[in-house]
């Protein structure tokens, strides 16, 4: 009978400790993700109230939108030679495919956060030298897994006409009629974007329940 009651034991945890673990893991990966969210807002506002709006910042080039306004309000531990310094060298999307996170891209400011994670800033400039949009390339812990854009690797934009940090749209068009989930933060979509759409979901759902 003790051998039995073992075995069922054992049975039930196989089946319920990955389910736990799991659910542990979003929920840090969440938390994760507001930490940070917070922390750029945190920043851009910090920013505006020393310097004036986004819209009235020098923007000769890229490096120096970083280094004069945006850094000073982050609490940097070390900054990268090169993106491959501090962000993995491979990501997926939501689907399992690859996905270009820190590559493809105008050159940008790269540094590691005291927490350990990372942060890419990059900040497109017109022929005006007048500033257009500010991105935000992040993973909450940097080389260290899963790197799933939409787990831990996450995009996020700055709104000038808004003064905030913006998700990317969390669209509404459905992968079947069934699921009634976006195809932009939905495992089981085929959209080459999947997981881009994450941070207006976790903001809007508060949790990751995907």
């Amino acid at each position: 009978e003790v051998l039995i009651t073992l075995a069922i034991i054992g049975v039930v945890a196989a089946l319920t400790i990955p389910i736990v673990v799991n659910n542990y893991q979003k929920k840090a990966q969440y938390t994760a993700f507001m930490k940070m969210y917070n922390t750029f807002q945190t920043a851009m506002q910090m920013s505006a109230a020393q310097n004036g709006s986004a819209s009235q910042w020098s923007a000769e080039d890229s490096d120096g939108i970083f280094t004069t306004y945006i850094a000073p309000y982050l609490k940097i531990s070390k900054t990268c030679e090169s993106a491959s310094d501090c962000f993995a060298a491979d990501y997926v999307n939501l689907s399992g495919e690859s996905y270009e996170f820190t590559q493809g891209y105008p050159s940008g400011d790269a540094v590691m956060l005291d927490d350990g994670s990372v942060l890419r800033v990059e900040c497109y400039i017109y022929e005006s030298n007048s500033l257009g949009d500010i991105y935000f390339f992040f993973d909450t812990n940097g080389q260290k897994g899963p790197n799933i854009l939409g787990r831990d690797a996450f995009e996020l934009f700055y709104d000038k006409s808004k003064g905030a940090i913006i998700p990317y749209e969390y669209e509404t068009s459905l992968v079947d009629g069934d699921s009634g989930q976006p195809a932009n933060c939905n495992p089981a979509s085929n959209n080459s974007y999947n997981g881009l759409g994450c941070p207006a979901r976790l903001i809007q759902e508060g949790k990751m329940d995907y």
